[in-house]
């Protein structure tokens, strides 16, 4: 077990960095919409005796918010929360452009592949020219493979803009 979680103030300071106010994140001026695809962060229900309040952070498409409850769905997984319990609400706007290392990293990656590949291949039949072989795979590997990885960096780091809980249309408890 983490001894850092029964340090209070280890707890405190990880409470406070859920809190943090991002500089890269705007502020929207419009309210949530369905299919709106927002990170949320809320107070989990937990007994009355807990010293602390466990925070929830998800990302979920809105099905639905009004005065009564912000409802989510990420796949099978329905989310439905208190407005009381909101904390944060930040709506995706758009993603952060893939890095030229992460590319980087990509062809590598498939280059190794391609090369352990032609080379495990060429040796298997008895081919005597095994780094040929694993040098022409690795280059035909570490160009889809490096897109690839790119492609995926691009789609999984979004940019978010804040939204304001009485713009929801929730009232805070």
């Amino acid at each position: 077990m983490n001894s850092l979680h029964h340090h209070p103030m280890a707890r405190l300071a990880l409470a406070l960095l859920a809190f943090a106010p991002s500089p890269a994140v705007a502020q929207s001026t419009v309210a949530l919409a369905p299919g709106d695809d927002v990170r949320v962060a809320w107070f989990e229900q937990s007994p009355t005796f807990t010293a602390f309040r466990v925070v929830r952070i998800e990302s979920f498409d809105v099905v639905r918010s009004d005065e009564n409850q912000l409802l989510g769905r990420r796949g099978q997984k329905v989310f439905l929360i208190d407005p009381g319990a909101l904390r944060t609400v930040q709506r995706r706007i758009g993603t952060k452009p893939v890095s030229a290392p992460e590319v980087v990293l990509g062809s590598g990656a498939g280059f190794a592949l391609g090369f352990l590949v032609g080379a495990l291949g060429a040796s298997a039949n008895g081919s005597g020219d095994v780094a040929n072989a694993g040098l022409s795979s690795g280059v035909l590997l570490g160009a889809p493979l490096g897109a690839f990885v790119a492609w995926v960096a691009s789609r999984s780091r979004g940019i978010y803009e804040d939204v304001e809980v009485h713009r929801l249309g929730l009232s805070r408890r």
